[in-house]
C-alpha cells in the first residue's frame, strides 16, 4: 500500500471511529483525533455550531496540539497521563491520550460531565480499538 492510500485508509478509518465517538454521549460537540502537530480526522456535530472564529481556526487547532504535547511531556515527572480535562464557561474540552503521540480531543456542552465522559470512552467496547488499533 503507497504512503498516499494508506493516509486515505487511516482518515477513512478515523471518520468512522469518530463517528463512534459522537454515539458515546449528546453533549459531545467536537471529536478530533491529533498527532503532533496534524489533526488526523475530526469536525463538529453535525447541526453544532462552532464558537472558533472561522480565521482562527487553524491557530485553535495548533494550539490544541501542542496542549496535548505539553501535557505528554509531563508524563517523564508525573507517570502515565491518563486524561486532561479543561473546563470552560461554555464548553469542556477532554485531552484523552491513544499511544504514539496521538491524542483524542473532545469538546463538550458544559453540563456534560467530563470525568464521566472520560470513563466511557475507556469502557465503551467499540472505542478501545480506537486507542490500541490506529492503521
Amino acid at each position: 500500500m503507497s504512503p498516499q492510500t494508506n493516509r486515505k485508509f487511516q482518515r477513512r478509518w478515523l471518520e468512522r471511529a469518530m463517528d463512534k465517538v459522537f454515539e458515546v454521549d449528546d453533549g459531545i460537540r467536537f471529536v478530533a483525533v491529533y498527532q503532533e502537530q496534524y489533526m488526523l480526522a475530526g469536525g463538529m456535530r453535525k447541526g453544532t455550531a462552532s464558537y472558533d472564529p472561522e480565521d482562527e481556526a487553524h491557530e485553535i487547532d495548533m494550539q490544541l496540539s501542542r496542549i496535548g504535547e505539553i501535557a505528554r511531556s509531563w508524563q517523564r515527572w508525573f507517570g502515565t497521563l491518563r486524561a486532561l480535562i479543561l473546563s470552560y464557561e461554555r464548553l469542556n474540552l477532554v485531552f484523552q491520550p491513544l499511544g504514539e503521540g496521538r491524542f483524542l480531543v473532545l469538546s463538550t456542552e458544559p453540563s456534560t460531565d467530563p470525568v464521566s465522559l472520560v470513563e466511557k470512552l475507556r469502557s465503551h467496547q467499540d472505542l478501545s480499538s480506537l486507542v490500541q488499533k490506529i492503521p
